[in-house]
């Protein structure tokens, strides 16, 4: 970015009558590049998808080539893509980590026209916690009222936990101290509950501090609260914690000035708008919005002078206020009070004041503005308007400029105004003096429209998920993560992200304001229509200065310098569940199923679209999908077991819900198995059972069974209440009791052209103990001259690494595998890229393992020798 100063002299014959200055910021970028992964956390063995995504200033996609590379923490080098072709500015690309991947940070480096960005990642070694715990409460509480919740801890199969629970709670005001309020120690079995009253001495106490401290407040936050749950289990001494952060508010409602000018215009209407909302964000109920906000202006030292204003409160829970101003106002008072909260809003019109007392102003907008839809202007006036002149700007470009002979108008806001436009609007007087207002607008760009078959489903639940655009032709990249995923936005395209890089090429604030007297009427529109061409021009003369080539070099030395990365087991590896780019060409909707993954996680899904008139969009909203359901069902078996034993069918129930719930157990009969009692008087069926599971908890239901056959064996449980009913089944493979021994026989069969019947006969004879059926025979007829020895071709191929006569080792199967395949019939299509893919990575890896120049030569000799 680089700033300039324009200084203007205005001269009527030889006698100057104007000077102005401004400041002109200028960025040589002539588009922006936007790299988005799946996630911002990987562990060795994973895949990084990514996104690289060229923008032009107006929005509209860059159809440049694209170099993609990726360099691990030290810099090196790992894997290049060069010169890619977009397809509408986007580029899709893969990475697989190998298991054996440096830790610490890596680098996504892009290159489009000699222009670099560059996005990172981390790389981290992941354990996953011993059992699952959950705390819920409110994310915000008033400071009135207690801290309460439910903590719930179980392990992966669903039975609940059964431990020590300590919980801590600490407070901190923004940017000043913390207080430790409480531990308390309780005995968990599943859940229980806990309650933090505001009547406690250490809160009392605390709470009085924390108001004393008020100028620290931020958003009406009070304070932040930090619950801690540290749970051990008892019986192998395993432990895991889980913190929640609830932010304690002052008051029950926040009110926000917005919308309003930044200039006062004396004798002129000053307008603005007062948000009020709930701490929850929940909407205003009827009781709340029976109140009245009261509005105080000027309410300063002298009480008797200032205005009061009693307003209703709208559904929405904004509330216009407007008025008229004085005919002298230097400062401007503004205190709204509503139901015990109070906001203010104070400006001064410091050196903007007209010689001749001749005011404009744009009225505020009522509705957002929308492309396509017009916009009505109205200017107001302390004088009558003959001509008024306007001027729109957006990313630093004049995208609309006219005249209107009436001081009610309308513009026909474009694509090119979004994301934010500045409407200018002036007029001359007789004596030369220029009296000038503008307003900013935001304009909703075009977007994404994703839409869910239903908001709330079950696990592996089948839903659809619809995607509309309004061009078509459009290229969508769809993301569905995990909404538990606090740092998704690291690695995604925001709104926020793309109104910050895309800069325009240069920003002109010519139209301060303020009053000038220039006595040629064109000489400020003269300027602002020829700043952009100007600028461009110097896009050239600075391109080779802002381009200075990569020192990878110097970076990597300087990398080598930093410690050692150490994994911290504590990074957020959340879950991506779809990653997809659809290209909308005919029509402007389209629609996919997908089964929900079999796990109690609820997602959201986002979007970008990319099309060639109207460019880049992202989704308005992100869509949740909430995955639950009443209760869970695991099964506790062994993977195989040997005739005659018995084993004991565990069935294992957690409730979810806040109520205890009857559940009804039933293992399907089976002809390969018996269920095994030693009283049948104690119940009514042997495959049945009724258990109550307590809220929040878990129990089991146990089935004895003993096979009756070799093999795999199913057994299938449904659990059922009223209104949720599961059902899973599992395979068990029963061996026969004795020692296994095989013998084979191999025969080459040779079909002459003339016939095409051909037979052979076999014998064998089987031991005299042999275990009662347990005989197996298998025949395979395989047309190659390798026989069944081609099954086992894939166990060859090895990930090359080490010294070089270890990577030889590794590396040289690989290729003969690869030969071996080229010269075959039939496809391996799976054996194949995984051998190249394995080459690829081990080739890489010798030379980031081994920087010494030596050793990396010996390495390369080895491997040329191999093949």
């Amino acid at each position: 970015m680089y700033s300039f100063k324009l200084h203007v002299w205005g001269y009527q014959r030889e006698r100057l009558v104007f000077i102005n200055t401004t400041t002109l910021r200028f960025n040589p970028r002539t588009f922006s590049t936007f790299i988005q992964t799946d996630k911002h956390n990987y562990r060795p063995g994973d895949t990084v998808k990514m996104r690289v995504l060229s923008v032009q200033p107006n929005g509209k996609p860059h159809k440049g080539r694209v170099y993609v590379s990726i360099r691990d923490p030290k810099g090196n080098l790992i894997q290049g893509w060069p010169s890619l072709n977009s397809y509408l500015g986007v580029v899709s690309k893969e990475f697989h980590l190998s298991q054996t991947t440096p830790l610490g940070i890596w680098t996504i480096e892009t290159m489009v026209d000699e222009l670099t960005t560059e996005e990172q990642f981390i790389v981290d070694y992941y354990e996953p916690p011993h059992f699952d715990v959950q705390v819920k409460t409110a994310p915000e509480i008033v400071m009135v009222d207690d801290l309460s919740g439910t903590v719930t801890a179980q392990h992966t199969n669903g039975q609940p936990v059964q431990g020590t629970l300590s919980c801590t709670c600490l407070t901190m005001v923004p940017e000043c101290h913390t207080h430790h309020l409480s531990d308390n120690l309780f005995q968990i079995h599943g859940s229980t509950q806990f309650l933090i009253s505001q009547d406690d001495p250490p809160v009392r106490q605390h709470r009085a501090t924390d108001l004393s401290n008020s100028q620290h407040h931020t958003n009406g936050i009070l304070y932040i609260t930090a619950f801690t749950c540290f749970i051990v289990f008892c019986p192998k001494g395993l432990q895991t914690n889980k913190t929640v952060v609830v932010h304690v508010m002052e008051n029950t409602y926040h009110l926000e000035f917005y919308n309003f000018p930044h200039v006062l215009k004396p004798s002129l209407n000053f307008s603005t708008h007062l948000k009020i909302s709930r701490y929850d964000n929940d909407p205003l109920t009827p009781e709340d919005r029976m109140n009245s906000v009261f509005i105080d202006i000027d309410k300063m030292e002298d009480i008797k002078s200032y205005r009061r204003l009693t307003l209703p409160v709208p559904e929405d829970g904004i509330v216009h206020i407007e008025f008229q101003l004085r005919k002298q106002v230097e400062m401007l008072f503004i205190q709204a009070m509503f139901m015990g909260s109070e906001e203010s809003l104070e400006l001064y019109n410091s050196n903007h004041s007209s010689p001749s007392g001749s005011y404009i102003q744009i009225q505020r907008l009522r509705s957002p503005p929308q492309i396509g839809k017009p916009l009505p202007i109205s200017v107001g006036s302390t004088f009558q308007l003959t001509e008024l002149h306007y001027l729109v700007t957006s990313r630093g470009q004049v995208v609309a400029a006219g005249t209107a002979t009436s001081p009610s108008f309308s513009l026909s806001p474009a694509v090119s105004w979004s994301p934010e436009a500045c409407i200018t609007v002036f007029c001359v007087l007789p004596d030369g003096e220029i009296i000038n207002d503008s307003m900013h607008v935001f304009i909703k760009p075009h977007g994404v429209y994703l839409s869910w078959s239903h908001e709330k489903v079950m696990p592996g639940e089948e839903v659809s998920l619809t995607v509309l655009v309004i061009e078509p032709g459009s290229l969508v990249g769809i993301m569905v993560v995990d909404m538990e995923d606090k740092d998704f936005d690291s690695g995604d395209i925001t709104e926020e992200k793309v109104r910050n890089t895309t800069i325009p090429n240069c920003t002109v604030h010519l139209y301060n304001p303020c009053h000038i007297q220039p006595t040629v009427n064109n000489v400020v529109v003269t300027l602002v229509l020829c700043c952009s061409q100007v600028l461009a021009e110097m896009t050239e003369y600075l391109k080779e200065e802002i381009t200075l080539p990569h020192n990878h070099e110097a970076e990597a030395l300087m990398r080598e310098d930093q410690p050692e990365w150490r994994p911290s087991m504590g990074q957020d590896f959340s879950k991506t569940w779809l990653w997809l780019d659809m290209n909308i060409s005919e029509s402007t909707t389209t629609s996919f199923h997908v089964a929900v993954p079999d796990s109690i996680t609820s997602w959201r899904a986002m979007a970008f679209v990319m099309s060639d008139n109207l460019g880049l969009g992202l989704t308005f909203k992100p869509q949740k999908l909430i995955v639950s359901t009443d209760f869970s069902l695991s099964l506790d078996v062994p993977e195989c077991i040997t005739r005659g034993e018995q084993l004991v069918l565990e069935v294992n129930l957690f409730n979810h819900l806040e109520e205890d719930t009857e559940v009804i157990v039933v293992v399907a009969e089976s002809s390969r198995f018996e269920f095994v009692l030693a009283d049948r008087d104690l119940v009514s069926m042997v495959n049945a059972r009724r258990v109550t599971v307590g809220s929040q908890g878990g129990a089991t239901a146990l089935f004895p069974i003993r096979p009756l056959v070799f093999g795999e064996i199913l057994m299938s449980v449904k659990a059922m209440t009223g209104q949720a009913t599961e059902k899973i089944v599992r395979k068990v493979l029963v061996k026969p009791e004795g020692k296994e021994q095989s013998y084979s026989e191999t025969v080459f069969l040779e079909v002459v052209p003339t016939n095409h019947n051909l037979s052979r006969q076999l014998h064998f004879s089987f031991p005299p103990d042999v275990v009662p059926g347990s005989e197996r025979v298998h025949v395979a007829v395989v047309g190659d001259i390798l026989g069944l020895s081609i099954t086992g071709l894939g166990l060859l191929v090895k990930m090359p690494l080490g010294c070089g006569e270890q990577n030889m080792i590794n590396f040289a199967p690989n290729v003969y595998v690869l030969q071996r395949l080229a010269k075959s019939i039939q496809r391996y299509e799976e054996i194949r890229s995984k051998a190249l893919s394995y080459m690829m990575e081990g080739d890489e890896l010798s030379h980031m393992l081994n920087p010494c120049p030596k050793v990396q030569y010996d390495t390369q000799y080895d491997l040329i020798h191999a093949l």
